[in-house]
């Protein structure tokens, strides 16, 4: 479960913490990142709904998307790993349209 390990280092966790939050060992965690378990469904629900992700993708599976839904999730995971990102997308997500125009003109400005 490739998935999870890139999950956990984009987080900047240790398989120690990860296994501390779920209430595993430290040797589960790895176990499940090298392929040699896998979580039961209950556990799998829970790092899912942990990092925010489906559980298909915990689980390795590649949804395909189209190719405005691909350049979409692309733009979030930008933003997400961008240091700030988190906080502009929790900013923007609680934003009326008139405010997104404004800040969209303000970053224009900006960039001149």
């Amino acid at each position: 479960m490739n998935s999870l390990k890139v999950l956990r280092r984009r987080e900047r966790m240790t398989q120690q913490m990860l296994a501390q939050i779920m209430g595993v060992n430290r040797s589960t965690v790895s176990m499940w990142e090298i392929g040699e378990s896998r979580p039961n469904v209950s556990m799998l629900i829970r790092l899912a709904d942990y990092f925010n992700v489906s559980t298909d993708y915990i689980l390795g599976r590649r949804i395909h998307l189209l190719p405005a839904e691909k350049e979409l999730f692309e733009y979030l995971d930008e933003l997400r790993n961008r240091p700030g990102g988190k906080m502009l997308f929790r900013l923007v997500k609680e934003a009326t349209k008139e405010d997104v125009e404004r800040a969209v003109k303000i970053i224009e400005a900006l960039k001149e």
